[in-house]
């Protein structure tokens, strides 16, 4: 049954069988033959429904078995037909088959309706429109050339009419013509059509030909025109078993997104044609003499040109509402890109999504900004509810469809994060989230609760805000970076200038002093008058110069001003992991000492570059950071376990991160003006381990002796 051939076998073997009818001479034999052949394959046809919702297990599983029922009486109908012929019996009209027959057609439409309302209740009027004005003007068509010829004029005055049989004769092309209705409201609106749903829809159309068939051969009197019917029947069976035996039919009937219906070519000329039909067929029935139903015509033309006139105004508010979206999307796009701080950039978006949907559709609209992880709501039009979002929160399908960045539609039951949210609105009937990709990660999403399903239209407009909001706030990333980016360019350059000028001078006045009092030691002798005059000046200059000192410190990064190196990677690491999802770990080795600024600034900067290289190319699932302090050395690790690469390669040490970050090259240089060493091992799928050491001093190269004026130099540290 799951073979994805069956379904083509099974709709093979019913052309087959009705090609077969023809090879066989003309006799009454082989009409009561195809009449039980097309009884056993209906009961057949209902056996593999039956079994197909079993094993598919279909969104919604009653119309299948309202198909199923009227398939049953289907085949009763005319099995008590064929068992009459057999026994030689002259059926009246109307007979039980008859009954059979017309009480099939209310179990058909009904589930056919039910696939109506799960996949079109979301399309907008139009399609409404559309459909109306096709089925009322092939409606009238039919009408006058089936319903009056082939029943007014075929059984009025008839010796055994009678008023039951009047109205069973009414009601056959009555039944077809609703079933008309039904199909073509259906088949003009819907979208994302399976396979499934093109086999259904020939089934049906197949059995509205064979009853079209059947009334031709009654109003002729051609027998032989009417067991053609049998092989219609057989052909929609055959097409029926082959809808139910396709795996898409378990999701015909699940609700697809509400799209407003597009005036395509095929669409406009269907609508023409059907528009045009009325006074095609007036002009005809003028040309050919016939009689005209004056006030059928009137009725006719008068419903199809009021359906196309609301069709017009329907296209002429829905091109108001696209230039009123592009004007609040253009507004928003300008108030957005003018925010300097995340309030603003909220204050915005609110007001944007307000003028987009409006109040009737919208119960709530918010932002929620952070990683996937763990969104928190930063701006809401409700009260606020300090609700979380992740996200591990949604269904399956949901997460699989936000992880791709792509906006997604959730049940409010089926969302963990919209309890709060609820309880305040409890006339909430679905959420719509918008993710936001900011530098290829997401950073928040648009969520809006409604009270209905958002027409397309707007969902559009809410992702083209979504993409707005986005690069704002990579704006203000960018702004922000670049502000810090300044501020530490300049406290460098401070710390540079204060280090080259002023730290230096009070250093060579200390020296000066020191080496004054080794050349004159009785001017530091208590007898000098000066010795007072000179101890004052060296003491102020060393004080001077830890002030320097201090100064120097203070213009370090950040973190290194709130906590000490390890501790400043151990936050860096934590940091990094909830951001990354990427288990990261800090361990000293060895006895932690201080260094010189510049040595833990370009530590702490190595394992910044490091990390973001590990989260970016190595796709790994561990990082380890170590901080080993070593005799007149301190090295730095970054271990990981990701795919690695060929250090040797002459590409190696350019990456794509090199042209905005520090990249090997740019690590190494750094590494290298302090004087230490920076190396790389790794392999194929075997990690990367960068290594950064640096000496403990920045003492020159071949002072290997330790002077008295260094002596006296150093006490002031």
């Amino acid at each position: 049954m799951r073979t994805p051939k069956a379904w083509r076998l099974y709709l093979l073997l019913g052309v087959l069988l009705a090609s077969a009818y023809f090879l066989f001479p003309s006799s009454m034999t082989r009409e009561l033959l195809y009449k039980v052949v097309v009884n056993v394959v209906g009961l057949t046809t209902i056996t593999v429904a039956l079994v197909s919702i079993r094993i598919y297990r279909p969104v919604r599983s009653l119309p299948w078995y309202l198909f199923v029922v009227g398939l049953l009486l289907l085949v009763a109908g005319d099995a008590f037909v064929t068992i009459s012929e057999f026994l030689g019996k002259e059926l009246s009209f109307p007979s039980p088959a008859d009954a059979a027959y017309l009480v099939s057609y209310p179990f058909m439409i009904a589930g056919v309706l039910i696939m109506g309302s799960s996949r079109l209740a979301r399309s907008g009027p139009a399609g409404v429109i559309d459909s109306l004005i096709v089925a009322t003007g092939f409606g009238l068509l039919f009408w006058i050339y089936f319903m009056e010829p082939y029943i007014v004029e075929a059984y009025a005055g008839h010796p055994s009419i009678t008023p039951i049989s009047i109205v069973i004769a009414i009601a056959y092309p009555l039944m077809d013509l609703l079933l008309l209705v039904v199909l073509i409201r259906t088949l003009v609106v819907s979208v994302n059509r399976p396979v499934s749903y093109y086999l259904l829809g020939a089934a049906f159309g197949t059995l509205l030909t064979s009853d079209v068939v059947w009334t031709v051969a009654q109003a002729v009197g051609s027998r032989q025109i009417a067991n053609l019917v049998d092989l219609g029947f057989l052909l929609f069976f055959s097409l029926f078993g082959a809808t139910t035996l396709h795996p898409s039919m378990s999701t015909l009937f699940e609700p697809v997104l509400r799209v407003e219906a597009r005036l395509t070519r095929r669409r406009l000329a269907l609508l023409a044609g059907a528009s045009l039909m009325a006074p095609a067929v007036l002009a005809l029935q003028a040309a050919r003499g016939e009689t005209i139903n004056a006030p059928l015509f009137v009725a006719g033309s008068a419903t199809l040109f009021l359906l196309v006139v609301a069709r017009m105004a329907g296209m002429m508010r829905a091109r108001e509402r696209a230039a009123n979206r592009e004007r609040v999307l253009r507004r928003a796009g300008a108030a957005l890109a003018a925010s300097q701080d995340r309030e603003d950039l909220h204050e915005a978006t609110l007001e944007a999504a307000i003028e987009l949907l409006g109040s009737k559709t919208a119960v709530v609209m918010s932002l929620w900004v952070g990683p996937a992880e763990g969104m928190q709501e930063a701006a809401t039009t409700g009260e606020a509810t300090g609700a979380s979002f992740a996200v591990g929160d949604l269904p399956e399908e949901a997460q699989a469809r936000f992880s791709e960045e792509r906006s997604l539609r959730v049940k409010p039951d089926d969302a963990n994060f919209t309890l709060g949210v609820l309880e305040q609105n409890s006339k909430a009937r679905e959420f719509f989230v918008v993710p936001l990709r900011v530098r290829d990660e997401i950073t928040g999403a648009v969520v809006v609760l409604g009270r209905a399903p958002l027409p397309q239209e707007s969902q559009n407009a809410l992702e083209a805000l979504g993409a707005e909001i986005a690069l704002a706030l990579e704006n203000l990333q960018l702004l922000e970076e670049v502000r810090q980016t300044s501020v530490m360019k300049e406290r460098q350059r401070l710390s540079h200038e204060i280090h080259d000028t002023l730290a230096q001078g009070f250093t060579s006045i200390v020296m000066s002093l020191s080496a004054a009092q080794l050349a004159y030691p009785e001017m530091f002798s208590g007898s000098s008058p000066a010795q007072r005059h000179l101890e004052l000046a060296r003491r102020t200059a060393r004080e001077s110069l830890a002030e320097t000192r201090r100064l120097v410190w203070a213009l370090r990064p950040e973190a290194l001003d709130r906590h000490p190196l390890p501790q400043a990677l151990e936050g860096l690491a934590e940091e990094w992991s909830g951001r990354t999802c990427i288990e990261a770990r800090s361990s000293v080795t060895g006895v932690s000492r201080q260094l010189l600024p510049e040595t833990e600034v370009a530590l702490l900067r190595i394992a910044q570059e490091a990390l973001a290289n590990v989260h970016k190319h190595a796709g790994a699932e561990q990082v380890v950071l170590t901080l080993s302090y070593l005799e007149g050395l301190v090295a730095l690790d970054v271990s990981d376990d990701g795919v690695g690469f060929d250090p040797d390669s002459p590409k190696a040490g350019v990456r794509p991160q090199d042209a905005g970050g520090f990249g090997l090259l740019s690590m190494r240089e750094r590494v290298e003006q302090l004087g230490g060493s920076l190396s790389v091992e790794s392999t194929l799928n075997g990690g990367t381990t960068l290594a950064a050491t640096l000496p403990t001093s920045l003492a020159p190269s071949g002072q290997n002796q330790r002077t008295r004026e260094r002596e006296a130099v150093e006490e002031t540290r």
